[in-house]
């Protein structure tokens, strides 16, 4: 069977291992990647780095540690979004309205 992942359609097969194994992560469709944000460890602590699967290639690649986490995650014009969660140099681990977009290969922080 097909699996639909935003608005997209993708056969079903054997992917090969994600580097760090997640769950309940972000995953969007842009540009013949999908991209995994978050989630959590198998220990329940949160997981900081962001994994991309390269659909023509068939691979993972870890990229870029992410500057929030337990946040949201959309594709706003064009581009991976990050909404709010907790910001990765944050001692005190408070909620942040910050917004941090992926745009060439690294994260820019735009709100």
């Amino acid at each position: 069977s097909d699996i639909l992942l935003s608005g997209h359609h993708f056969l079903k097969t054997n992917l090969p291992d994600i580097p760090v194994a997640v769950y309940d992560a972000s995953a969007h469709y842009l540009d013949g990647k999908v991209f995994v944000t978050g989630g959590l460890l198998g220990n329940k602590s949160s997981c900081k780095v962001m994994q991309v699967y390269h659909i023509d290639d068939q691979k993972w690649t870890t990229i870029s540690d992410l500057p929030q986490y337990q946040c949201g995650a959309d594709i706003i014009q064009g581009h991976l979004t990050l909404i709010g969660g907790i910001r990765r140099d944050a001692v005190t681990g408070k909620v942040t309205g910050k917004l941090s977009t992926y745009v060439n290969d690294h994260w820019e922080e735009i709100y």
